[in-house]
Order: structure tokens, then sequence, then C-alpha cells
């Protein structure tokens, strides 16, 4: 009786075992399980090997685009909002004191601008940039090439370029960032720099929190 038993679950075993390896392929040829599987996403800031996934689950390099900033080559996940991939790889689109004094990703202050070259979501100004961009002190016809680090999402490899100005509103191309020094340490030292208010920086970017759930499930 027991053995007769056995004999007649094996076909519902094996079909449920096949139905699960099924489902488990779907899963894992989709983008999001790509990027919660996939190999680590490494984001340099200089020689060293920052992550700029926020910490989260490693992020296939399939996923990540190249973003090349004052002579610094860091690394961010697709779609990641440009101003949150340049912090987290140790290097503000702020200058000076607006490294500490800006309005952290709403848009509103205008010292995140930056030229930009390469794909980018939106790739035109919207509302927010219209507004700011035309606000002094930037203007015309200066404001034309300039784009807000904290309303673009990162959709290609990128050329980011930095003018002189508290706002970055000045005519001056900046020159290449110093060297933040070997090993773990020196990109620490530069990332610390960078985000004086550490993960408050990063509140705002909906984009952000919306890539570690997916990452995350």
């Amino acid at each position: 009786m027991l053995a007769g038993c056995s004999r007649s679950s094996a076909p519902f075993a094996a079909s449920r075992g096949l139905s699960q390896s099924r489902l488990l392929h779907r899963k894992a040829g989709s983008p999001t399980a790509a990027a919660a599987d996939g190999g680590a996403g490494s984001g340099a800031a200089g020689d060293g090997g920052s992550s700029a996934n926020g910490g989260g689950p490693a992020v296939s390099s399939e996923y990540m685009v190249h973003i090349e900033y004052r002579g610094r080559q860091i690394q961010a996940p697709r779609g990641a909002t440009l101003r949150t991939a340049m912090l987290e790889a140790g290097v503000t689109p702020h200058n000076g004191r607006a490294t500490l004094i800006n309005c952290r990703g709403l848009g509103t202050c205008g010292t995140c601008a930056v030229e930009v070259r390469g794909a980018v979501e939106p790739a035109e100004w919207r509302a927010q940039e219209r507004l700011r961009l035309n606000f002094p002190p930037h203007g015309p016809p200066g404001n034309a090439r300039l784009r807000l680090a904290c309303q673009l999402a990162c959709q290609g490899d990128l050329t980011v370029v930095k003018r002189s100005g508290f706002w970055g509103q000045g005519e001056e191309v900046l020159p290449a960032l110093p060297d933040p020094g070997p090993g773990p340490a020196g990109v620490g030292a530069a990332a610390a720099q960078a985000m004086p208010l550490g993960q408050l920086e990063f509140v705002l970017d909906r984009r952000r929190q919306r890539s570690r759930q997916q990452r995350q499930q």
C-alpha cells in the first residue's frame, strides 16, 4: 500500500519540480533578478573601489554606466540620479561651500548645475530645471548648456563638466580633481568630504529608494 502511494505521488512531485524550475528560470531572466544576482558593480572614485549602489546588493555590470568627471572614472547603476551617483563615488557636483549649502536634490538651489554629454532622462529641461536655470545667477546664454544633476537619471555613459562659481554658473571649466589617496581610506575621506550629511544627502532621492527596493526583492 505504501509503495503504491509512493509511485502515484512521483509524477506529481516531478511536475511540481518542473514548474518551480520554469518559474526560477523566468525570474532569472528579468532585469530585476539580474541586478540582484549579478556580480559586484564597483564604482571608482579615482582608483578606489567605492560602490555606487547605495550599499545594497551588487548590480550586474550589464546594468552599470560609466561617468567621467574631472579626471575621475566612476560607475553607477543605470537609472541612478546623477547627483547621487557622484556623491556615492566620492565626488560632488557642488562647488566650495555649496557642498554643504544646497537643497539636497529638490532642484531649487541650482548649485548642482553641470554640463552633461551622454544619455540622461529627461533628455531636455522639464519644469523644475526650466524654472531654476532661468533664475539668477543662472540665465542666458550660459544656462543653455547646463543641467541639474539632481534631476537627471543616468541612462548611458556620461561625461560631466563643472564650471566655476558657487552655482556653477561661471565660464571657467574646473580642472581635474586631486588623487584621493591610496586604498579605502583615501576613498572614504573623499566620500566624507563630498557627503557632509552622510546618508541624509539622499533622503529625497526617490529613484534611489525605488532601486534599493527592487534589488531587495
